[in-house]
């Protein structure tokens, strides 16, 4: 059996039966329709441990969030120029995603930074924060405004201004957006990632 969210990651933003506004998404929803559908997915993949399966899934979202995300139009010199997702904290989700990193075909390429401090982001499109060492909401606050696309482990992240964050539901990895947030750093969301997201947010929390 596999998960709803590793049929997510293994198509894409398109056609997902989900009512939520926006525009529809692509070719990775077919998988996600008939796990709607019929409330599982069929897979001859052998099942993981569920931590390296989890680490597979985000490692695989990040790589998708390059995708559905639009930066100002003075970022890229050229359409070779690679986005740089940044990872703070994660060493086995940061070698998962350097493996979906290399095998991204057919659009820009992705590049994977391990990063240390926050002065170590600039130049990430992307920047993971992980929660191994309990300064992350720190690194949200140094990076808000500026046009990265921040994401999380939690919807506490969001609150403190990361534009995406990951969650569990039912032990599935899902994703949470901010469009509040995705304004502040001048980002666009695609519509069709938005539709598959699990909660989005129009204001941060609590305001």
């Amino acid at each position: 059996m596999a998960l709803l969210s590793e049929a997510l990651i293994r198509s894409d933003f398109s056609a997902a039966p989900i009512t939520r506004p926006g525009r529809r998404p692509r070719g990775w929803v077919r998988g996600l329709i008939l796990a709607l559908g019929l409330g599982l997915v069929t897979s001859s993949v052998p099942a993981q441990p569920t931590a390296a399966r989890d680490y597979e899934v985000k490692a695989g979202f990040l790589v998708k969030f390059t995708q559905y995300a639009a930066w100002p139009s003075n970022t890229f010199h050229s359409s070779t120029t690679p986005v740089v997702i940044g990872v703070r904290g994660g060493e086995p989700l940061f070698k998962q995603l350097e493996r979906e990193a290399a095998a991204v075909t057919g659009s820009r390429p992705v590049e994977v930074r391990q990063l240390n401090t926050v002065d170590d982001a600039t130049g990430c499109h992307v920047v993971y924060i992980g929660m191994s060492d309990g300064q992350e909401t720190g690194w949200f606050d140094a990076l808000k405004g500026k046009p990265i696309l921040t994401v999380g482990e939690s919807s506490a992240a969001i609150a403190h201004g990361a534009v995406m964050c990951f969650v569990l539901q039912n032990k599935n990895v899902r994703f949470e957006a901010s469009l509040a947030a995705a304004a502040e750093n001048r980002l666009g969301l695609d519509e069709r990632m938005l539709r598959v997201a699990s909660r989005v947010y129009k204001r941060y929390p609590g305001n």
